[in-house]
């Protein structure tokens, strides 16, 4: 079950990445995405390794989060197809 659940965490790793990859691609960049700020208590060493994962990748912790929570909020709401994440920032 380790392994699996490993090879799980690798292949949604490189599925986000490729979906900021793909949203930073895009010709058109939105304009003035309206976000708002989410206030969550969490480990002080989780925000760090936020922090770090986010700035290894070069790209910013809320497209991290947004990214890779989206698919599972749509499995636990049953609102969308898990595997088609929509353009969150437009």
């Amino acid at each position: 079950m380790a392994e699996n659940r490993q090879q799980l965490a690798v292949d949604f790793t490189t599925l986000v990445l490729d979906s900021i990859a793909a949203e930073e691609a895009l010709p058109m960049k939105p304009r003035n995405p309206v976000l708002v700020t989410t206030s969550f208590r969490s480990p002080v060493a989780f925000k760090r390794r936020l922090k770090k994962a986010a700035k290894i990748k070069g790209i910013e912790q809320t497209q991290l989060l947004i990214q890779a929570l989206n698919p599972i909020l749509a499995t636990i709401l049953e609102d969308e197809e898990p595997g088609a994440i929509p353009h969150l920032f437009g």
